[in-house]
């Protein structure tokens, strides 16, 4: 009933079939015609007029005018739709990110169309465009339905026309306010993100300057979902707006605030491109954001992030450090200097287990460090004597290959101190600078951070033994390949165990863990790869639908076939290996012919294991 209203009220136009300007993407997955079947026919319907910055209704309409039935596919439209607007000098506006209009979709399905029937998509048009100021647009819009294209037979397009209005103040306070009071939530109720995104979905759209103060108003009141239609909306007073949410008490708020600024934020290199690239967002930042940005709001944007830098909320401080990153000086170095050493004085328990982060320093460390690498490309140095955090900013400073620091006597008792005491950021910054080709001084440490309580610590000792290829290192780095169960560690123990020279140890402890359910598709790929003798592979599957039993089993065949080929694998080659008894027993085809435990692909298109 509501399609049908919707239907009747908005007026229509019909496809266009001619080529696009921007070339259509390749046809995607699920493509059920090779080109636009004959009788197909699409046309766009939206309202005559709308308001800038509120919803807008469009649907495509896809009609079969022919005399034979044809099939299209729909679902993930929002990825597949491609929405084009032209002004009346025929200046095709900037596309929005696809944050706003991407990532969330219904399921593919494909349809059949009968002759005389139709299929309809519909989509919100002002996800796709923001309409700067009021005039008559013209509106392309296609859909790839499943159906192939080329230059002889392009993707057909609708397109129509439409008017946009500016909201009155007035309007833009009541049709905001309407939003909010629509989306509230009752104090009794708990709350609802669904609801909170589709709040902020609704403010992304409102672009226009005159929703500027009502959304500013919302965002002192504490809503984050307003701070982020403010971000949308790409002028210098939105820009002035958000720098002075930078003071706001609510640590949410400030620390939405500034991301959304350093969006508009030009790198220093290239003012005609922005500091940080978001992916998608980066064509939208440099058509619309970064012409929002006042060189005369550097200074006090630096003193906020300055001020940032002294927040207890972690994700303040971080937000405080990236700004300095992006258009800081060597000067404000001590104050992040400051906020590392009160990081560093938190306690941080030990990082142990499946879900450990044995990747990322905590909050907000990682990004102060980086800071400080940053600040040391624009000169910064620092020196030997200080506190825990001087002495992380300093072995980073020894370990950066962009800068000749010499290793004194003091440097390395130094390292030899540190390996072993304090935080685990600390242990972790004098690790990566022991120098390459390793001293012998430093075996003894390296192997006891080897079996360290903390997996973070381990990883990077892994690290640092793999690329001093030592021997001594191979036993601990194989064990540790049979303990971890943090694929990350698991990786880089696999990777340093070879460099220092482990063979047959290393492929015995990924058969010891192939009966552990989670382990065993990343054991047997690695055992697959190291020791049988096939090209590098382009992609694998796997299937840990195997009994207890049946993985067990599993392991038996390898070790077999590890016994019975020791000589070749020893001496670092692999086996070539075509007994098919054999090959469906290490990948549990025996078990289960049409689904391996793992699956490699090649780049000529043929698998292994071969079916």
């Amino acid at each position: 009933m509501l399609k049908t209203a919707i239907m009747l009220a908005l007026a229509t136009a019909t496809a266009c079939w001619t080529q696009a300007a921007d070339a259509p993407p390749p046809a995607p997955f699920g493509q059920v015609e090779p080109f636009a079947p004959n009788g197909a026919k699409i046309s766009l319907r939206l309202p005559d007029t709308v308001v800038i910055g509120q919803e807008i209704p469009a649907i495509l309409l896809i009609e079969n005018t022919g005399t034979s039935a044809f099939n299209i596919t729909i679902g993930w439209d929002r990825q597949s739709m491609e929405v084009r607007v032209y002004d009346e000098s025929q200046t095709k506006l900037p596309e929005l990110p696809p944050e706003t209009h991407r990532g969330s979709s219904g399921f593919i399905s494909t349809k059949t169309i009968q002759p005389g029937k139709s299929e309809l998509i519909e989509f919100p048009l002002e996800y796709y465009v923001s309409f700067r100021k009021a005039g008559v647009y013209r509106v392309t819009a296609s859909h790839d339905l499943g159906w192939g294209a080329d230059p002889a037979h392009p993707r057909p397009i609708a397109e129509t026309t439409l008017t946009a209005l500016e909201a009155t103040s007035y309007q833009a306070i009541s049709y905001v306010n309407q939003i909010f009071a629509e989306h509230a939530i009752p104090v009794d109720y708990p709350s609802s993100p669904s609801r909170e995104l589709h709040l902020q979905k609704k403010l992304c759209v409102l672009r226009h300057p005159v929703y500027l103060p009502v959304l500013l108003k919302h965002a002192n009141a504490g809503s984050k979902a307003a701070v982020l239609g403010i971000g949308h909306i790409a002028d210098k007073e939105a820009t002035t707006a958000l720098l002075g949410l930078l003071k706001h008490p609510s640590s949410e708020i400030v620390a939405t605030a500034a991301e959304q600024l350093v969006r508009r934020v030009p790198s220093r290199e290239n003012a005609s491109q922005p500091a940080t690239l978001r992916g998608w967002f980066s064509q939208y930042q440099i058509d619309s954001l970064l012409p929002s940005w006042d060189s005369e709001i550097e200074k006090p944007f630096i003193e906020a992030a300055l001020n940032m830098l002294g927040s207890t909320d972690p994700e303040v401080v971080q937000m405080g450090a990236h700004i300095i990153a992006l258009r800081g000086e060597p000067e404000n170095a001590p104050a992040i200097l400051d906020a590392l050493q009160k990081a560093l004085d938190i306690y941080q328990p030990p990082r142990a287990g499946p879900d450990a982060n044995t990747l990322d320093a905590p909050k907000p460390q990682k990004q102060l460090i980086a800071t400080l690498a940053a600040l040391r490309q624009r000169g910064w140095r620092t020196t030997y004597n200080g506190g825990t955090a001087r002495m992380v900013a300093w072995f980073c400073q020894v370990a950066d290959p962009t800068i000749q620091t010499p290793i004194s006597d003091d440097t390395r008792r130094s390292m030899l101190t540190w390996i072993d005491n304090g935080p685990a950021t600390l242990r972790i910054c004098a690790l990566q600078a022991i120098p390459q080709p390793m001293p012998d001084i430093y075996e003894q440490p390296v192997l006891k951070a080897l079996d360290d309580r903390d997996w973070a610590i381990m990883r990077v000792a892994c690290e640092v033994a793999g690329k001093s290829k030592r021997p001594v290192f191979a036993r601990s780095l194989t064990q540790i390949v049979e303990q971890a169960t943090e694929q990350f560690l698991e990786y880089a123990a696999k990777d340093a165990a070879l460099a220092c020279g482990a063979r047959m140890e290393l492929w015995q402890a990924f058969a010891t863990v192939i009966p552990d359910n989670k382990r065993m598709v990343n054991a047997i790929r690695s055992l697959i790869e190291g020791t049988i003798e096939l090209p590098s592979s382009n992609g694998s599957g796997g299937n840990r639908n195997f009994t207890r039993d049946q993985r067990f089993e599993i392991r038996n065949a390898w070790r077999a076939f590890l016994a019975a080929n020791q000589d070749t694998l020893s001496a670092g080659q692999r086996v070539k290996l075509t007994d098919p008894e054999t090959i469906a027993a290490l990948t549990g085809m025996n078990f289960h012919p049409n689904q391996p435990a793992v699956e490699l692909s090649f780049r000529d298109g043929t698998r292994w294991p071969p079916r």
